[in-house]
């Protein structure tokens, strides 16, 4: 077998789902508390639908405590299979843990037999210990934003990790048909020149060659072609780089057909060089 697996395990509160998420992004498959004992056949299973596609999985409290003791062992004889994995263990403060138990209201899964929450993440520490002293990394999210612990996680979990083309999405809209919600950006096209108002140009949209023309020749549409684009350049690197899968621009004007068509399909040209660019016109086709 050729798969590659990633265990991410820590103690409940350390942020495992958050890593689980980033791998989950980065083109992992992920799995949360699989038990030992099926690991062999999941991962047989996992080869024969996409032997490139490496696995992560998640394992802690939450199994049993024989599962947790074999882990080691069951590795040792995933690596006689050829199969490449690394353990990757989270954990903070156990004041910090608290607290983000009392500010997400979650149940710790050893809290009933424990009678307390540090009691419960003492014993959870101790049945955990086999993972901990096999990991062969170990994070401290202690003082980690969000996009830190993200970022990290690609990190640990490959050595070689290189993150791939950022990618935008470009999204063309008319505002009287309502703001998109699910964006990073929103730019407002409205005070450039409109096609509409010239009647030759009316029944064209902005992927076509005589609106194209029309808006090329406004410097002020340029201009602000030209911002948006070295905007995009200078942050979405950065941006991307917290662990965003991607970004996505939306450009409006009035009704969605001729100007923010236009700016997208222009700034797709424009980033196509720096970002993997995709361009959708959520009017164009409305009745």
């Amino acid at each position: 077998m050729s798969l590659r697996l990633v265990v991410v395990s820590g103690r409940s509160g350390s942020g495992k789902s958050a890593a689980l998420g980033a791998l989950e992004d980065a083109g992992y498959t992920c799995i949360d508390n699989l038990p030992v004992g099926v690991l062999l056949p999941t991962l047989r299973l996992l080869e024969m639908r996409d032997e490139a596609q490496p696995v992560a999985v998640g394992i802690d409290a939450r199994g049993r405590a024989e599962d947790v003791a074999a882990l080691p062992s069951v590795l040792s004889g995933l690596g006689e299979l050829g199969i490449q994995s690394r353990i990757i263990w989270l954990d903070a403060s156990t004041p910090t843990l608290i607290n983000r138990f009392h500010a997400t209201r979650r149940r710790h899964p050893l809290l009933s037999s424990s009678g307390s929450l540090e009691t419960a993440l003492e014993t959870e520490l101790t049945l955990l210990d086999p993972i901990v002293q096999h990991a062969d990394r170990h994070m401290d999210t202690t003082r980690l934003s969000l996009h830190e612990l993200r970022a990290g996680i690609l990190r640990l979990a490959d050595p070689n990790y290189q993150p791939g083309r950022p990618e935008v999405h470009l999204l063309s809209f008319g505002f009287k048909h309502g703001v998109p919600d699910t964006v990073d950006f929103v730019f407002d096209a409205r005070f450039l020149p409109n096609p509409f108002w010239e009647p030759t140009l009316r029944p064209f949209n902005g992927t076509d060659q005589p609106v194209i023309d029309f808006l090329s020749s406004k410097p002020e549409t340029l201009e602000y072609l030209s911002d948006i684009a070295e905007l995009a350049q200078r942050w979405v690197p950065n941006i991307v780089a917290t662990g965003r899968p991607n970004v996505t621009f939306a450009i409006g004007c009035t009704g969605g057909q001729h100007r923010s068509v236009f700016l997208a399909e222009q700034l797709k040209q424009s980033l196509h060089e720096h970002f993997d660019v995709s361009v959708r016109h959520r009017e164009l086709n409305r009745d």
